[in-house]
């Protein structure tokens, strides 16, 4: 084989190789340990060798920078406490790419902090390893190391960054967070920030605190009029074991509020998407001595227009008996749609809504949980032990929230007290409708509405209940009810129970539901669709007895039910996440 041919086949690998998918370039680089960095680095045959000689190189819009595929790469020279600093930006349809070759990952050794690209745009990161020596699983005896896998910085007054892609990227072993989003121009967010961010297909495992974090620096309590970070996405990663930070990792003063453990945590951003991501076993740190607020599997606080949707959540650990939530929209969540999620065997609620804040200028309002199964939550956590979530600590600041056609099935778990739906506190404008509503326990509370500190109101419309051995419990303030019946008729200024136009829409019967017997970890949100559990069919009583959301109330249905059937052209609505053909 001649040598022509050989380098043609090598230029055709390389090529084609999915560790290059990225835009045609001007100029290519290559580095490899086995390299020298008096080499030209513009082919296999001469890469470069080290972080340092791409760190003190320029590059061009329509570079690509790869690594060689299964070698590990250190810097023994830091720059800005990184091992490789991002340098120059790309422009629109020539970015600046870093990559592997060879078909595997290439690994950045991060001690400190792996990649960091601060003030710079249109910069893609695909198929890179990012790993540290930080063991979070032994954290009383760990060294700490404060790294972070990647972390993006715009400190620019003048616009957002845009054109940041990261895809197929692993980041494993780091003490603080594996992706950090900040944008750190706390005197004009409107002119900082970052814009049209992706976040795909990356592998996230073995994190001290946080998996990934969007999050401004600016005082939380800051009143916005937009958002520093928009149109983001974050898109089919798997993310587990994040465990949260040991006590004491966290200074004295912040182990009360600062949040951790969480898979993803989104804050002061405007328009995203958190799609087809697997966030498991997250949080509990293994002690059960961890101090701070969190853990959820998905959090957001402080932004709008969320949409979360097709994402598989399980396992999230609760810290100090509380949260660990699967997942949950905090303080300032406006606008926003939880949709087509599966949420199961977390110590705390499966789905939440909750704001803290005293004084904070943006309440927990407008916001929807919709066609999706909430089953086997409440473990452990002993303030929030329940399926379903909403609350507040003060008047006005969580309002105006739609849960409706969703499955909730609550199994008991331990000895606390256990609801399937809690409402507490100041929460105001709470609806529940069309929601299949089951308790496997008979002390298990189906309905839970706390002493409610104001005149609120909560309307439950159109949902079934069924207790599998035929107990019933309700609360409502300081009174419990056992019946059905006695639930329904009591006299209450705050809460709708079951009436509509003056008559009974509830339902007490046995749905014929299929349901789990076990722990059901599908590790696969492209299988959502096609599970066999939960589903009813045309024999149920569920099956078409549900309400027309959109005729009655003007409230979207959307497109369709949790399996993927349409629901647009349909008349008779079934009760919960699976709309059946009707009798």
């Amino acid at each position: 084989m001649n040598n022509f041919f050989i380098k043609f086949l090598i230029a055709t690998f390389l090529s084609t190789s999915l560790c290059c998918a990225a835009p045609r370039t001007e100029r290519g680089y290559f580095v490899s340990p086995d390299g020298n960095d008096n080499n030209d680095g513009r082919s296999v045959e001469s890469p470069w060798k080290s972080l340092e000689k791409v760190n003190a190189s320029k590059f061009k819009p329509g570079d690509t920078i790869r690594f060689e595929g299964g070698r590990i790469f250190e810097s023994n020279v830091l720059q800005y406490q990184s091992a490789l600093l991002i340098s120059d930006s790309g422009i629109p349809d020539s970015p600046i790419v870093y990559t592997s070759y060879g078909g595997l990952r290439a690994t950045i050794k991060a001690d400190s902090i792996g990649i960091m690209c601060s003030g710079k745009e249109y910069v893609e990161f695909r198929s890179i390893n990012v790993s540290g020596s930080f063991n979070p699983f032994d954290q009383r005896n760990s060294t700490a190391y404060n790294n972070i896998g990647l972390w993006l910085i715009n400190h620019n007054s003048v616009k957002k960054l845009r054109g940041i892609k990261i895809d197929s990227c692993k980041f494993s072993g780091l003490q603080t967070n594996a992706i950090s989003v900040s944008p750190l121009n706390e005197r004009s967010p409107e002119a900082g920030g970052y814009d049209g961010l992706e976040i795909t297909n990356c592998r996230i495992d073995s994190i001290g605190h946080i998996g990934i974090i969007i999050n401004w620096s600016a005082s939380y309590l800051h009143s916005l009029s937009s958002f520093p970070v928009t149109n983001i996405s974050i898109r089919n990663c798997e993310i587990s074991r994040v465990t949260g930070f040991y006590n004491k990792f966290i200074p004295g003063s912040r182990r009360h509020d600062t949040y951790t453990g969480n898979g993803i945590f989104i804050s002061h951003a405007d328009s995203v998407l958190i799609e087809r991501n697997l966030v498991y076993s997250c949080g509990g740190s293994g002690f059960d001595t961890i101090i701070g607020s969190g853990p959820s599997g998905i959090e957001a606080a402080a932004s709008r227009r969320i949409t979360c949707q097709y994402n598989e959540v399980y396992d999230i650990k609760a810290s100090t008996g509380s949260d660990g939530h699967g997942i949950h929209f905090g303080d300032g969540v406006q606008n926003s749609t939880m949709q087509y999620n599966y949420s199961h065997d977390n110590d705390g609620p499966g789905f939440s809504f909750h704001c803290y804040g005293n004084s904070y200028p943006l309440a927990n309002s407008n916001n929807v949980l919709r066609y999706s199964i909430s089953a086997r939550n409440g473990r452990k956590s002993v303030y929030n032990a329940c399926e379903v979530l909403v609350s507040s600590f003060n008047p006005k600041t969580t309002d105006n929230i739609s849960v409706y056609n969703n499955t909730i099935h609550s199994v008991r778990q331990n000895s606390i007290e256990m609801s399937v739906i809690e409402v507490e506190r100041s929460a105001t404008n709470i609806s529940f409708r069309n929601n299949l509503i089951i308790s496997d326990d008979p002390d298990v509370f189906i309905i839970n509405i706390h002493p409610l500190q104001n005149p609120t109101s909560v309307v439950l419309q159109g949902n079934l209940y069924w207790s599998k051995n035929g107990s019933y419990k309700f609360r409502e303030g300081n009174d419990t009810f056992y019946t059905y019946e006695s639930w329904q008729g009591r006299t209450s200024r705050s809460v709708m129970c079951e009436v509509l136009n003056g008559k009974n829409s509830g339902v007490i019967e046995d749905p014929k539901i299929s349901l789990p017997t076990n722990i059901l970890n599908l590790n696969n949100s492209y299988e959502l669709s096609s599970m066999t559990e939960f589903r009813i069919d045309a024999s149920s009583v569920a099956s078409g007895k549900g309400l027309n959301l959109k005729k009655l109330f003007g409230l979207d249905p959307g497109k369709n039910d949790f399996f993927g059937n349409s629901i647009l052209e349909v008349d008779k609505f079934s009760i919960g996440a699976n709309q059946s053909p009707a009798p």
